[in-house]
This record gives C-alpha cells, structure tokens and sequence, in this order.
C-alpha cells in the first residue's frame, strides 16, 4: 500500500506523529540552530500529511470539517475571550499565569506571553472543533 492509497484517519496520526519529539527532554539540550530546524521540518511533515489527509476525504467529511472548524473554532475563541478577561479579574490565576512567563527556559518573558496566549487560543479552539464535529456527525448517524 502506498502512501498515497492510506486512509485519512491514518494521515492524520501520521501527521502528529512527530510533535512528542519536541517535548522531550533531549530537545533542549540541542543547539539552537538544530532545535529550529527539527522544528521546522516537524512542522512541514504535519503540514504535508495535513494536506494529504484532506485530499483523501470524501465530500461529506469535508463539509463536516468545514462547518465545525468555522462553528466550533469560532465557539471555541468567543471561549478564550471570556477566559482570558475572567484570568485578568482573578488575582490567584493571573499571579501563577506571571510565575510561569517570568522565567522563561527560552526566549524573552513577552515572547513566552505571546507564545501561551497563542497555544491557549489554538487549544480551545481546537477544543471547539472537536465538540462541533462530534455533534455534526452526530445528527447525521
């Protein structure tokens, strides 16, 4: 079987496949120069099973991801909004939220800020999608 005849479930477990090896312990004690580029060559193998994974899906799943990436991502943001003014009022999360970016392993604070604040964002909204594809498919069983 080529790679080009699997499945799309089996593109998509081969695209996160590599992402754990950037949370290995090993990873930081690679020079930078190295650490960027398994990064980056991460990134363009979740990229390309992405792309294959979404070539290979018939219409109807296609249509499921679109509406529950736009309804259940959207959802999923509106979330994150709430949550990060309710993190803002609430002086116990906001002080262990400072904790954590003050000393940062790599980068400078404001850099550590912006890169949770952009995973907290992908997460609910990938959260959201999950929840808007799981009641799509739902409906129509």
């Amino acid at each position: 079987m080529s790679l080009m005849k699997l499945p799309p479930w089996a593109y998509l477990l081969l695209a996160l496949a590599p992402v754990p090896i950037m949370f290995l312990p090993i990873f930081d004690s690679l020079p930078s120069a190295v650490g960027k580029s398994v990064g980056i060559a991460v990134l363009f193998w979740c990229l390309t099973m992405s792309w294959l994974h979404w070539r290979n899906l018939d219409e109807p799943a296609r249509v499921a991801h679109k509406s529950s990436w736009y309804c259940g991502g959207a959802a999923g943001l509106g979330a994150a909004v709430i949550l990060s003014t309710a993190v803002i009022f609430w002086p116990e999360a906001n002080s262990a939220l400072v904790a954590m970016v003050s000393e940062p392993k790599h980068g400078s604070p404001e850099s550590q800020a912006f890169f949770f604040g952009v995973v907290f964002a992908a997460i609910v909204q990938l959260a959201g999608t999950l929840a808007a594809w799981l009641l799509w498919w739902s409906r129509r069983s």
